[in-house]
């Protein structure tokens, strides 16, 4: 799945019913759960059909009405046993939304040819969609994903890039919404192997030590404190490996290290930024 869809999965969660429902129309997911994101009602659908078409969620109509259930929702919360009446229809009670597909033909969004029509027998129906969840659930086994992501992996993902993100905003002042370019740095950090820790470490080192050439200048972009956190990276990997290097070896007149090249070189487009 693309990297808003996935983000778009997590963030959608908090706002469930205790039974994993939420109005799924595009545009009231966008209003409900990314109201000033740059992406809009289209990326929203997008990102939609690409969890339908993973079987993480069931995307439904009912009465006119489109809606949204989390897949396996019970198996990833707690404290449901409280849980009395869902504010939204079951599945069982609509049928599946209907896509356009890119060459012009109808689709249906979970996998069909044609629409179940809502005067269709109820009990033949329930009879196939009784065999679907059986189909997914049987063995206990999550649905298979093909390039490593899982529900479980996104929401570990979903959950260190919200801090990240909480933590930006923090710095940068409450009413900041990240663009889909900070996110992407985000995570970009995350894929390279970076902790939260060191993350939200840079974060405070670049917004502490940054010098605006006018007075109203600022960090406008998470880029500028990804660019920040490499560097402060950089210059320790090169402290370390200037360490590990004998009094001996210097002294051959070797060539130095290339992190500590790489390092001393990415910190001159910060004068001032890192004691240089």
């Amino acid at each position: 799945m693309s990297l808003f869809a996935r983000l778009l999965f997590t963030w959608m969660i908090p706002h469930t019913d205790d039974f994993g429902r939420l109005p799924g129309s595009p545009m009231k997911v966008r209003a409900l759960v990314v109201p000033m994101a740059d992406e809009g009602k289209e990326d929203v659908e997008q990102a939609i059909r690409e969890m339908v078409g993973r079987q993480i969620i069931q995307w439904y109509e009912v009465d006119g009405k489109q809606y949204i259930q989390f897949e396996n929702f019970d198996k990833h919360q707690t404290g449901l046993h409280k849980r009395t009446k869902s504010h939204f229809p079951a599945p069982e009670e609509g049928s599946p939304v209907i896509c356009q597909s890119d060459s012009g033909k109808v689709r249906e969004s979970l996998g069909g040819s044609e629409k179940i029509p809502h005067e269709q027998n109820r009990n033949e129906r329930n009879g196939k969609d009784t065999e679907q969840n059986q189909r997914r659930t049987e063995g206990n086994t999550e649905p298979k994903i093909t390039d490593g992501w899982s529900v479980d992996s996104a929401s570990k993902t979903g959950d260190v890039l919200q801090r990240i993100e909480q933590h930006f905003i923090q710095r940068r002042g409450l009413g900041t919404i990240p663009s889909a370019s900070d996110i992407q740095s985000m995570q970009n950090l995350l894929d390279d192997g970076f902790t939260f820790e060191e993350i939200r470490q840079g974060i405070d080192h670049a917004f502490e030590h940054y010098k605006p050439k006018y007075k109203k200048d600022g960090i406008k972009h998470f880029a500028y404190c990804e660019t920040v956190i490499r560097a402060l990276n950089a210059k320790k990997q090169s402290e370390v490996n200037s360490c590990a290097v004998s009094e001996e070896f210097i002294g051959r007149n070797h060539k130095a290290h290339p992190a500590a090249e790489i390092g001393n070189g990415y910190y001159d487009q910060f004068p001032g930024l890192f004691g240089n």
